[in-house]
C-alpha cells in the first residue's frame, strides 16, 4: 500500500465509527415488548420516552468527541500511538457507557417493579470494533516504520 494511503486508513476507519454513531446502539424491552431503541446520537442529546425525559449521556458526548477527535488527528501527520490513545480512550467509553446502562435499568426496575431486559444493537458492536481497527492498525503501522 503506497504510504500516502496509508494515512488515510485511520481517519477512514473513524468516519465509518461516526456514522455508526446513527445505528441503533441498544434497545430496551418489557415483557418481550420493545420499548425503545436509542442510537449514540440519542443519548449524546437526549431523549423522551414514555414520557420520562432521559438526559445527556456524558460517555455519548465523549464516544463523539473523540471519533471526531480522531478524524481530525487521523489526517494530521501525528504518531500512531496518539490515534491508539483517542481509539483505547473510546473502547473505555463505551464500556462506561454500557455500565451506566445497567446500573440505570437497575434504578428503572427497582421503581416500575417489572423486569427490563436490555440488547446492544448494531451501533454498538460496530463502534467497538472500529475502535478495535483503529488501535490494530496503528500498531500495524508503527511495526512498519521500525528500523
Amino acid at each position: 500500500m503506497p504510504d500516502e494511503l496509508k494515512r488515510y486508513v485511520s481517519p477512514s476507519l473513524f468516519a465509518l465509527a461516526f456514522i455508526c454513531l446513527f445505528l441503533p446502539f441498544t434497545s430496551l424491552s418489557c415483557g418481550g415488548q420493545e420499548v425503545a431503541s436509542f442510537s449514540t446520537i440519542d443519548l449524546a442529546v437526549g431523549q423522551e420516552i414514555e414520557g420520562e425525559r432521559i438526559n445527556s449521556n456524558l460517555f455519548s458526548v465523549t464516544i463523539i468527541a473523540l471519533i471526531l477527535l480522531g478524524i481530525f488527528l487521523g489526517f494530521k501527520d501525528i504518531s500512531p500511538r496518539a490515534l491508539i490513545g483517542v481509539a483505547a480512550v473510546g473502547v473505555v467509553a463505551l464500556l462506561g457507557k454500557v455500565i451506566w446502562i445497567s446500573i440505570r435499568l437497575n434504578q428503572e426496575e427497582e421503581l416500575m417493579g417489572a423486569p427490563i431486559e436490555v440488547s446492544y444493537e448494531t451501533g454498538f458492536y460496530f463502534l467497538f470494533l472500529l475502535f478495535l481497527a483503529v488501535v490494530a492498525w496503528n500498531i500495524y503501522r508503527m511495526k512498519l516504520e521500525e528500523p
